[in-house]
């Protein structure tokens, strides 16, 4: 079974991860992750303004030393930024030290008190210690754009059928995903708004 929502056992694992926001507004929330990119972060923005709408990007520290003007133009027009770690490690099969200074070199460029785990992999053993520091924003609804064999209907109707006040989604602002976010994202938006949600940035 191919999976659009979190898993409610992994929603037990810890407190500290959010894996949505609790609100009494109607409002949801759409991130992307592994950006900044010079040319697919804007097309997301612009979808995003065109909406009327602000969202949340988890950026890796690698891209953002390459374009950090992307970034700040994010910033600059009121959409939120959160660590990515450096390189994109996987915590499940990197160093702990390796991964903690992953986010503290990403943290000295990017001034956030949010973190995502990449490939939503984070040692439980090291929740504690991240949390004191960052909130760890997981997922509610995953697009799984980065899927090359993806079936962009099911995905859609997925994230549709299950949206819902304070859900998080989940898209990529990279080229891996850029062909399955053009058809996804505007869809999205389109429907978000019709069904009266407010799309904020954490």
């Amino acid at each position: 079974m191919i999976r659009y929502k979190s898993p409610k056992i992994l929603r037990k694992v810890s407190r500290k991860l959010e894996w949505e926001i609790k609100t009494q507004e109607k409002e949801v929330f759409f991130t992307f992750d592994d950006g900044p990119h010079p040319e697919i972060t804007y097309w997301v923005k612009e979808q995003l303004e065109n909406h009327g709408s602000k969202g949340t990007f988890f950026s890796i520290g690698n891209n953002f030393t390459k374009y950090p003007e992307v970034s700040i133009n994010l910033l600059e027009s009121g959409h939120s930024l959160g660590n990515h770690t450096f390189n994109h490690e996987n915590g499940w099969k990197t160093d702990k030290d390796i991964y903690l200074n992953s986010i503290k070199k990403t943290a000295e460029l990017i001034d956030s008190k949010m973190f995502r785990p990449p490939y939503g992999k984070i040692p439980y053993r090291l929740i504690g210690e991240i949390a004191k520091d960052y909130r760890i924003i997981m997922w509610s609804l995953l697009s799984r754009d980065f899927e090359a064999t993806l079936n962009t209907h099911q995905s859609l109707q997925q994230m549709q059928r299950n949206l819902k006040p304070g859900s998080i989604l989940v898209f990529h602002d990279s080229e891996k995903a850029e062909k399955n976010l053009k058809k996804l994202l505007v869809p999205m938006l389109d429907f978000a708004v019709s069904e009266g949600y407010k799309i904020n940035c954490l």
